[in-house]
């Protein structure tokens, strides 16, 4: 969970008032999600309820711009932004961007049923289908293989820091000991990451759109049973392992029959061992990283700290994802 950006309601119904035509009448805080650098907010209208999104700039364009062009051309299942009444793609609060979405009426969080599975692969093989528009291949990053430059070096910083500063949280004191115990396979974890990549480098590899953050906690399921696709920060062109990711092998806490289910409507495919161990290591390089930095640089709440470190320790173990990873190490090195 996260805590609250520093926007008041104030700020809020003013940009979108100003900048949406929407005048609110309440808006409720919702701390769900892992970004750190955003926050969402259900806000209440005359004109129905909307998701606002709080985005600390600059914003990805691509990931405003895709989404809408995605759903424009028949892929309903994808959440798009609304534009501004002046056309612009959000509004502004100081260091933030206002996005707006249609708020859809979930169910209470239950697990997808089969016919949801089977919906989710239907609507990612389409995707993988599609292909890019022509004005978007400027904009969206491309797969190169190498993996996050920033979390590599946030890796090797806290390595090198980790057993020389004291804390005084209990939360941050727990999280140097078990970073400590787990340092060795920490560092394989980026050694291999960057193996992988540079063998990967060295020959062409197919590339299409991949959503790249496609778990379950980024779908949507509506009050009539209705499966959407939200969170588009971070779209890229890929190979599709870069998805499939999220739902092969139990990684993501999902089960031989989901995954079952899941390929029943993604249809057949082959998933590439080399890709598929590339990808969770340098899944795992991003986690291990992006959690340490929400759990040693920032003051959340204490219970946002503890969050923080369970899904940090959820990186290691024997179904974990650099457990998964290291199963299809030994594949790639046959």
């Amino acid at each position: 969970m996260l805590d609250r950006p520093p926007v008041t309601d104030e700020q809020l119904s003013t940009c979108a008032r100003q900048s949406y035509g929407i005048d609110l009448r309440e808006t409720t805080f919702l701390p769900i999600g892992y970004d750190a650098n955003a926050g969402v907010f259900r806000g209440v209208a005359t004109t129905g309820a909307y998701f606002l999104k709080v985005k600390r700039t600059p914003i990805d364009l691509v990931s405003v711009l895709l989404p809408r062009d995605l759903h424009a051309r028949g892929l309903t299942e994808v959440v798009a932004p609304l534009l501004t009444v002046n056309g612009e793609n959000w509004g502004v609060i100081g260091e933030f961007a206002l996005l707006i979405y249609p708020f859809i009426e979930t169910r209470p969080a239950t697990r997808l049923n089969p016919e949801q599975w089977i919906a989710f692969g239907a609507a990612l093989k389409r995707l993988h289908q599609t292909p890019l528009a022509d004005a978007l291949h400027p904009l969206i990053t491309q797969e190169t293989f190498i993996p996050s430059p920033r979390c590599v070096q946030i890796i090797h910083w806290i390595e090198s820091t980790i057993r020389t500063h004291s804390w005084t949280h209990s939360v941050k004191q727990a999280f140097a000991a078990f970073w400590i115990e787990q340092a060795v396979l920490i560092q394989q974890v980026v050694e291999r990451a960057i193996q992988l990549g540079q063998q990967l480098q060295a020959a062409v590899q197919p590339k299409l759109i991949c959503h790249a953050d496609i778990h379950t906690g980024n779908l949507l399921v509506d009050t009539d049973g209705g499966l959407y696709i939200v969170d588009w920060d971070q779209p890229m062109l890929a190979p599709i392992e870069r998805d499939l990711l999220f739902v092969s092998d139990g990684v993501f806490w999902t089960t031989p029959e989901d995954e079952a289910q899941f390929f029943q409507g993604y249809g057949p495919v082959t998933i590439d061992p080399h890709r598929m161990a590339y990808y969770r290591y340098a899944r795992a390089v991003e986690e291990i990283a992006e959690f340490a930095v929400q759990i040693l640089e920032s003051d959340s709440s204490d219970e946002a700290l503890a969050d923080a470190f369970h899904w940090f320790k959820a990186q290691f173990g024997p179904r974990s994802i650099i457990a998964k990873a290291d199963q299809l190490w030994e594949v790639s090195l046959r």
